[in-house]
């Protein structure tokens, strides 16, 4: 079975559940494999220690010239998402992550990152419900599901806030490897995860016609 690359993002102030959360999943799901699934990675521009919100410090495992291919991409959000969209480098770091990448998944306001790499348009998205107005006016060629715990749109996937990403996480290890494993990592987390509410390929697919038509 092939272990995936699985990057997450770190930049100043991020929000600390929103890398921490997909982080946790990940590595809870090796715990339960024979041979770990994820090779979990944390990457920043620069790969100096820098501090999240509330002042937690963190090192990262590589700057973004050095770090390894990645399958699995996750953008937080977090006060510092503005400034670090700014970034020339570090954006065209996320395009370029994204056209390779097998799945991006963006935290919260982490999807206004992809909205400035032009990543969103013409797809379905959401974010936090305080940057729904962002969201707009960065991607107005965006489509916002404003109820949605998170958007799969094959590739490119955002989630709504702070605590989503652990949803998306558990979506994509479903996606992966499967119901059991990702039965069991949530009920280790006593995360009550379900996919309801969320918009997936699946989801978008028209029923069926009934084999037994009304006489």
């Amino acid at each position: 079975m092939r272990c995936r690359n699985v990057g997450i993002l770190l930049f100043k102030d991020v929000e600390v559940l929103e890398f921490s959360g997909p982080y946790e999943v990940f590595a809870v799901a090796n715990r339960f494999s024979d041979s770990n699934l994820f090779n979990l990675l944390t990457i920043s521009h620069s790969g100096e220690p820098l501090k999240a919100n509330g002042g937690l410090q963190i090192t990262p495992d590589y700057p973004m010239h050095d770090c390894p291919d990645l399958d699995v991409v996750i953008v937080p959000g977090g006060d510092g998402s503005n400034e670090i969209m700014q970034v020339e480098e570090a954006l065209n770091w996320v395009v370029h992550q994204a056209q390779h990448a097998e799945k991006v998944m963006s935290v919260c306001s982490g999807a206004l990152i992809l909205a400035k790499g032009g990543l969103l348009d013409e797809l379905e998205s959401t974010t936090h419900s305080r940057r729904f107005r962002a969201l707009e006016q960065m991607a107005p060629a965006t489509t916002i599901i404003r109820d949605a715990r998170f958007v799969d749109n094959g590739r490119m996937m955002t989630t709504a806030g702070v605590s989503s990403g652990i949803d998306g996480a558990l979506h994509i290890l479903y996606e992966i490897h499967g119901r059991e494993i990702c039965d069991k990592v949530a009920r280790f987390m006593e995360h009550n995860w379900s996919r309801k509410g969320a918009v997936t390929p699946a989801s978008r697919a028209p029923e069926k016609p009934s084999l037994h038509q009304p006489s």
